[in-house]
């Protein structure tokens, strides 16, 4: 593999593993409060009674930075015949904004690596929406924790397949600020080469937080994601991706918004969520 496809791959690599995170995916409290009544100047005779005490206020909801992440895995995610489609607008700066428009459908259990995970096919539109490629990924929910085995991303010559050994698994339910560190090897096919990529990845539950975005404003955890790629030919490539995933409400489960910081080899990039569609099974 020549070394500009070993750079294709590290970054779609990066983007995949962000991507997962939808796959793995703070609200405001509401309250009021009692205020004094003016006081009205009077004659001094004697003092009137005071007045009662105003009822105490209603207990706060719990804060949702104590949440832990579970309500951002939706298990119907791999349910058979499930369904998402989403249009996704990317801002750079000093470049163009892009939009894409993507579509996911949870397909059967079939074998692959060695398992038989659930197969999820991403179909990629052109700019006038006309599908070119289905790229399938192979994800598995056992246990409270979400396993990936591989993937496929890129397409034509880009095309890059792969499989994942150990397959790195993180739990559904981390606490806000624990962070789970995963290790793993992708065995990268392209075209008629092979080459063995490290990986290793940093995974960090932040909080809960309310997001806003063109589709609602939902409740939503917010996971930070290092990624670290490299050959033993190749130095590594380290990409810092920040995603907020849905909590709450009819795209549970969802990412609606990722955020990659900039490095020396990848420019800074807000990704958002414009329009999505969620049809459960």
């Amino acid at each position: 593999m020549t070394t500009s496809k070993i750079k294709r791959f590290q970054q779609l690599s990066i983007i995949a593993a962000a991507a997962t995170l939808a796959a793995c995916g703070g609200g405001g409290d509401g309250g009021g409060g009692a205020g004094l009544l003016p006081i009205t100047a009077t004659t001094p005779t004697a003092p009137p009674a005071p007045p009662p005490p105003p009822p105490a206020p209603p207990a706060p909801a719990p804060a949702p930075a104590t949440a832990d992440s579970s309500a951002c895995t939706n298990a119907a995610d791999y349910d058979e015949g499930t369904q998402l489609t989403y249009d996704l607008q990317m801002t750079t700066p000093n470049q163009p904004t892009t939009s894409t428009h993507n579509s996911v459908t949870t397909g059967k259990r079939q074998p692959f690596a060695g398992a038989t995970p659930v197969t999820f096919e991403q179909t990629l539109f052109d700019a006038n929406n006309t599908p070119f490629a289905t790229l399938p990924y192979y994800r598995d929910l056992v246990g409270g924790n979400v396993i990936r085995y591989g993937d496929t991303t890129g397409s034509g010559s880009t095309q890059v397949d792969s499989v994942f050994t150990p397959p790195p698994s993180t739990p559904v339910a981390m606490q806000p600020g624990q962070t789970v560190n995963v290790a793993y090897r992708a065995d990268a096919v392209s075209g008629n080469a092979t080459i063995k990529v490290n990986v290793t990845e940093a995974l960090t539950y932040q909080a809960q937080e309310t997001l806003a975005t063109p589709v609602g404003t939902f409740n939503t955890c917010r996971f930070l994601l290092v990624t670290t790629t490299g050959t033993n030919n190749a130095p590594g490539v380290t990409v810092t991706v920040t995603s907020w995933i849905a909590a709450e409400g009819p795209y549970r489960g969802q990412r609606l918004k990722s955020f990659v910081a900039p490095t020396d080899k990848v420019p800074e990039s807000t990704s958002v969520v414009t329009q999505m569609t969620y049809t459960p099974k």
